[in-house]
C-alpha cells in the first residue's frame, strides 16, 4: 500500500531472468514479499544499523513466549540492551528488553527485521530520567537500590573496565 515501509531482509537474483530482486519485511503487515527491480519501484529512506539504546517496535503477528511466559507481542516496544555472541556457534546476537514486560528477547542480528520494525534511535544522556522496567530490581549489602516503575536520573555513563560493557549510574 502507498506509504508503507519495509525492510530489506535479503538480496537474490531471480534464477529464469538473472534479474536483482530484494525479499522486504513490510512493518505494517509484518508479512514478507519478494520484489524485482527494487530501485526503480521503491525509494530508500534510511540505513538501518542497530545501536544499543535503539527503541523497535515488535512487527504485527509476532510474539515471543518461552516457558509459557510472555515476553513480548506485536505491538510492544523494546529497546536494543546488549550485543552478544552465542556461546553455542558465535552467532551475532541482539537482546531487546520489553519496555511492557521487562522482560529480554534475543535475536540473531541478522535477521531482528523480520521481528521488529525499528522506530527511533534513543541516546541517553547524563540528566536524563529513566524509569525501572516491571519486574525489574536491585538490592545490594546495604539494602534496596530501587523496585521495578521508580524513576531515577542518569548522572554518569561510563564503559567498565574489562568487560567492555556500556554502564551508568543513576
Amino acid at each position: 500500500r502507498a506509504g508503507d515501509e519495509g525492510t530489506v531482509t535479503r538480496f537474490f537474483q531471480e534464477e529464469s531472468t538473472g534479474e536483482e530482486c530484494v525479499e522486504i519485511t513490510w512493518a505494517r503487515t509484518g508479512r514478507k514479499s519478494g520484489e524485482a527491480c527494487p530501485r526503480k519501484r521503491f525509494r530508500f529512506i534510511r540505513r538501518q544499523v542497530l545501536t544499543l539504546g535503539d527503541l523497535l517496535q515488535a512487527l504485527p503477528g509476532r510474539e515471543c513466549v518461552l516457558g509459557g511466559v510472555e515476553h513480548c507481542r506485536a505491538g510492544d516496544e523494546g529497546t536494543v540492551s546488549r550485543f552478544r555472541k552465542s556461546a553455542l556457534d558465535g552467532e551475532e546476537l541482539v537482546e531487546v528488553t520489553c519496555a511492557r514486560t521487562g522482560k529480554v528477547g534475543t535475536v540473531a542480528l541478522g535477521s531482528w527485521m523480520e521481528a521488529f520494525r525499528f522506530v527511533c534511535r534513543q541516546v541517553m544522556e547524563v540528566g536524563d530520567t529513566i524509569r525501572a522496567l516491571p519486574s525489574v530490581e536491585l538490592q545490594d549489602l546495604s539494602g534496596e537500590l530501587y523496585r521495578a516503575g521508580e524513576e531515577g536520573i542518569v548522572t554518569c555513563l561510563y564503559r567498565e573496565v574489562g568487560t567492555g560493557e556500556d554502564r551508568m549510574e543513576v
